[in-house]
């Protein structure tokens, strides 16, 4: 059986927006269903991540979701890898530590 492993894992939380989610359909329910991802990836210590398209024109992300200081990443582009050190953001997994020594 395949199963999510924390050691390669990262949860991406994109563009949940204070302007933009009241134009999202059951946007409501899309927010309680990230909070759970969110609260299922600190119990089993998935890191996670935030980003953010162009918050002057769209906001910040809503108040309900808990962003951590250093955890988000503000963009430009709708496709974040475009990001200079979006990448360099993204976590080696564990498995990559130990081998390489890190």
């Amino acid at each position: 059986m395949l199963t999510i492993d924390p050691k390669r894992s990262l949860l991406l939380i994109i563009d949940f927006q204070s302007r933009l989610m009241p134009a999202i359909d059951a946007g409501a329910t899309a927010v309680r269903n990230a909070n759970r991802l969110i609260g299922m990836a600190e119990l089993v210590d998935i890191p996670c991540l935030f980003t953010e398209q162009n918050a002057k024109g769209l906001g910040s992300t809503v108040e309900d979701l808990p962003v951590e200081k250093g955890k988000l990443i503000h963009k430009q582009f709708f496709d974040a890898c475009r990001e200079n050190s979006f990448l360099d953001r993204i976590p080696i997994d564990a498995y990559s530590r130990q081998s390489s020594g890190y």
